[in-house]
């Protein structure tokens, strides 16, 4: 029995060691240019299996506050800003995951709202206004 339980416990840590290494080369493809995995300064301890699941080098959000990914598990999902100036999200966990627009507007708090858009605006180093922060799918 013991044997058994042994196993299953190393299966079950392969399988989310293996899926958060699908997840950061996931995150990677999809932040493309903006992946730097030279600049992380500080770490945030997202526990024992989030350090292996959510990945680093780019900028993350919380699906919470971007409205988007209902069904992903992670408290913070990858955040690029697309050469067409809209802001996208990579919801799901590793080969499973799809990038996804999202609406800066739709974010209800003022303050995180602002500071995506200029985020967006120094990216692109662009004044965007009115109709171009809609960003639908």
């Amino acid at each position: 029995m013991a044997i058994i339980f042994v196993l299953s416990v190393l299966l079950v840590a392969g399988y989310i060691y293996y899926a958060g290494k699908q997840h950061q080369q996931a995150a990677i493809n999809f932040w493309g240019e903006q992946y730097q995995p030279d600049a992380i300064s500080t770490q945030i301890d997202w526990g024992f299996i989030g350090n292996w699941v959510i990945p680093r080098g780019g900028p993350i959000i919380s699906p919470g506050i971007a409205g988007v990914c209902p069904n992903t598990p992670l408290p913070v999902v990858p955040l690029k800003t697309g050469p067409d100036g809209r802001g996208y999200v990579l919801c799901g966990i590793g080969s499973e995951a799809v990038a996804t627009s999202f609406d800066v507007n739709d974010i209800q708090d003022e303050e995180i709202r602002n500071t995506l858009k200029t985020m967006f605006e120094e990216e692109f180093e662009k004044t965007v206004k009115g109709d171009k922060w809609t960003l639908k799918n």
